[in-house]
């Protein structure tokens, strides 16, 4: 039995996000994730490694599939024409030949998002499928082809499968977001990349998603930081690498002695504060902390170097006043 998916916060349907986004329901799942199932074309019972879904509302049922975390192409088709729903012969034949072709998922995308989590969107229409390949970095949100029932299906739907650690695993945690995903593949520092809050205090050695972040988060504080971090940091697809070693460590305490604060090379309470303020403003400034830093120098020394001459003067002044008394 289908039923209406609600409170969804990773999408991978278009105007299903946008009638969601306006108060109604956006995402109708036709079949669940099981462990087996009877299989609607040809009637075997066989896992179902994903689920099923369309929009809403009948009208709103075809749509656009989106990325639902930004990620690296690792697998595409886009060249299958037959469905098993529909051509000139009978469903039994047509199903036949799918199979000896190999091509019962249809036209599909599959995405590599970070070491553990791939996903795969099945069943996309012919002629719609993004024009992008294999090694090819797509966004969250970006379209990658429209709902369509190529390979192995009678109706026009979305089969979204989440692949953890190489294991398929219900989606439906993903989509509700009660399972959150780190991708490695978002644009990689500068001000387009969204806000990165840092949540947990790091030091040399560790290793993991918090560190990733916290290495992404340095590359927002300026395009200086940002090609240091990249030339000890990030592997050569251009994702952090994730360990806190030596270059991240050094980086972190330049920037420790920059923004005034203790310089400790770790992500202490203090500097995670300063982190987290707000990125754009930082991103902007960081940068100038130096040149003020120099103004301020530069300040000081001219007021030291007036307050010696006016020594001298005071000096000279009350020499003349002795000499001006022992006169008197």
């Amino acid at each position: 039995m289908s039923y209406e998916l609600r409170d969804v916060k990773i999408h991978v349907l278009e105007n299903a996000q946008y009638y969601m986004n306006i108060g109604y329901a956006g995402y109708r799942v036709t079949s669940d994730f099981l462990p087996k199932r009877d299989h609607p074309v040809t009637g075997e019972i066989i896992e179902h490694l994903g689920v099923d879904m369309t929009g809403a509302y009948g009208w709103n049922a075809l749509d656009w599939v989106v990325a639902p975390w930004s990620g690296k192409i690792v697998s595409i088709e886009k060249d299958v024409t037959l469905s098993a729903g529909a051509g000139e012969e009978t469903q039994e034949e047509r199903a036949k030949k799918i199979r000896e072709l190999g091509i019962g998922s249809g036209n599909y995308v599959r995405l590599r998002h970070n070491d553990r989590v791939e996903t795969r969107m099945i069943h996309l229409a012919y002629g719609t499928v993004t024009s992008k390949g294999v090694g090819d970095i797509v966004k969250k949100g970006e379209r990658l082809g429209y709902m369509g029932m190529t390979g192995m299906a009678v109706g026009a739907h979305l089969h979204f499968e989440v692949i953890m650690d190489g294991k398929h695993v219900d989606p439906i945690p993903y989509l509700l977001g009660e399972i959150n995903v780190v991708s490695d593949y978002e644009n990689q520092g500068g001000a387009y990349m969204g806000y990165i809050k840092l949540t947990k205090e790091l030091k040399y050695g560790d290793k993991g998603e918090d560190v990733m972040l916290l290495q992404l988060r340095l590359c927002q504080l300026s395009a200086e930081i940002e090609a240091e971090m990249k030339s000890h940091s990030f592997k050569s697809d251009g994702s952090p690498d994730g360990g806190f070693g030596t270059g991240t460590q050094n980086t972190l305490n330049k920037v420790q002695k920059l923004a005034g604060l203790s310089e400790t090379g770790r992500l202490d309470k203090q500097t995670m504060d300063f982190l987290n303020s707000d990125f754009i403003t930082l991103y902007k400034g960081l940068n100038d902390k130096s040149k003020e830093v120099d103004t301020l120098s530069k300040t000081v020394t001219k007021l030291q170097s007036d307050y010696n001459n006016l020594s001298q003067q005071v000096d000279q002044v009350k020499n003349a006043l002795g000499i001006i008394k022992n006169f008197a």
